[in-house]
C-alpha cells in the first residue's frame, strides 16, 4: 500500500513537471516574461451624445506588402572635406553597382539622403610656465553620413541586399518600410464586410425589439486605423535557467535581448480578412456604428423637479 502511494505521488509530479515543459513549449519563451497583455479594443468609432441603442461592426484586414524600402545609415571618417565625400561615394557607387547586377537589369531604385556633414576637433594641450596647463581645439578630420534607400520587391532580397552592402563597410539597418498597392481596395472591402454585418445585427435588434429602426432618429460615424509592421515590434529578452548539472552560470546567457513581431490580434473584431499571419503584415482596421436615440425601448428622459414653497414637486422650467 505504502509502494502505491510512493507511486501515485511521483507519476504527479511527472505530469506536473511535463505540464510545465508542455506549456513554455506551446507558449513561448516571451511567457516568462511579463505577460503579454493584448488589447481588448485596437480601435473604436466616437459615439454620438444620448444613443439609447448602438450597433457597430468591426472589421480587420491582414495585407502582405508588394513593396519594401529598406533604410541602412553609412558614415565615412577623413581628413579633409574632399576625401570624407570621395571614400563616400566611392563605397556607395560600388555597393549600387553590384546590387544593379542582383537586379538582374531590372530598375532599381536607391536613394541617397543626406543626414550630417560635420568637422571633428581633438584636444591639444597647451603648456604655460607660470600658470596651469590649458586644452585647445585643433581640427582633426570631418564625418560624413547618410541614409540610403533601397527598394525591393519581396523578402528574400533583403538579405543579399545586406551582404552586397557589407562588402561596402554599410553594415547599419535602420528600418524596413512596407507598402501595398492594394490598400484603397482592400478599404472598400472592408466597407462592404461591415455594411453585411452590420445590416445582419440591425435584423436581429429589430426581430427582438420588434420595432423598425429605420423609423427612429439615426445617426453613425466610421473610422480606420492603419498598422505597419515597424510598430508592431516588441522587445523581448530569451529566457534561461542555471541547470543544476552544469558548473557555469547561465546568467550572461539570459540577458541577450531581441525583438519580436507581434501583430494585432483578432479576437475583438467581427470578421477578418486573410486572418492567418506567417510574416509581418500592414493591418487595416474598420469600424462602422450607428445610434438610435430617443428610443422607446431605450432609457427613459429624466424630468428634472424642483420643490416650490407650497411643498410641491413642479417641473423645473427652462429659458
Amino acid at each position: 500500500m505504502k509502494f502505491d502511494t510512493m507511486k501515485i505521488l511521483f507519476t504527479c509530479c511527472l505530469l506536473i513537471t511535463f505540464v510545465s515543459v508542455s506549456f513554455a513549449q506551446v507558449a513561448g519563451n516571451s511567457s516568462y516574461q511579463t505577460r503579454v497583455r493584448y488589447e481588448d479594443d485596437n480601435l473604436r468609432a466616437q459615439p454620438g451624445n444620448g444613443a439609447d441603442i448602438s450597433i457597430s461592426a468591426k472589421g480587420l484586414a491582414n495585407i502582405e506588402a508588394d513593396v519594401f524600402v529598406a533604410v541602412f545609415s553609412v558614415s565615412q571618417i577623413a581628413n579633409t572635406p574632399e576625401e570624407v565625400y570621395q571614400l563616400m561615394d566611392s563605397r556607395i557607387n560600388t555597393a549600387t553597382e553590384k546590387l544593379k547586377a542582383l537586379q538582374g537589369g531590372k530598375e532599381l531604385k536607391i536613394h541617397s539622403d543626406m543626414i550630417s556633414f560635420i568637422a571633428l576637433y581633438a584636444y591639444e594641450k597647451e603648456t604655460k610656465i607660470f600658470s596651469r596647463d590649458t586644452y585647445i581645439e585643433i581640427p582633426a578630420g570631418f564625418e560624413l553620413k547618410k541614409n540610403l534607400h533601397i527598394q525591393y520587391q519581396s523578402p528574400e532580397e533583403l538579405q543579399a541586399i545586406s551582404f552586397i552592402l557589407a562588402q561596402s563597410e554599410i553594415f547599419d539597418l535602420v528600418r524596413v518600410d512596407y507598402f501595398s498597392k492594394n490598400l484603397e481596395a482592400v478599404k472598400t472591402a472592408l466597407v462592404d464586410r461591415a455594411l453585411v454585418k452590420l445590416n445582419e445585427k440591425r435584423g436581429k435588434i429589430e426581430k427582438l425589439l420588434n420595432v423598425k429602426l429605420d423609423t427612429l432618429n439615426l445617426s453613425s460615424t466610421d473610422a480606420y486605423r492603419v498598422v505597419y509592421p515597424a510598430e508592431s515590434y516588441k522587445s523581448y529578452q530569451k529566457y534561461a535557467t542555471a541547470s543544476q548539472y552544469s558548473s557555469k552560470s547561465t546568467a550572461a546567457a539570459g540577458q541577450s535581448s531581441t525583438l519580436y513581431y507581434q501583430p494585432i490580434i483578432d479576437k475583438e473584431f467581427d470578421f477578418v480578412i486573410n486572418p492567418v499571419v506567417v510574416a509581418p503584415v500592414i493591418q487595416v482596421m474598420y469600424e462602422v456604428k450607428v445610434e438610435v436615440e430617443d428610443s422607446n425601448y431605450g432609457r427613459k428622459k429624466r424630468e428634472q423637479l424642483v420643490l416650490n414653497p407650497q411643498g410641491q414637486l413642479i417641473p423645473l422650467s427652462r429659458p
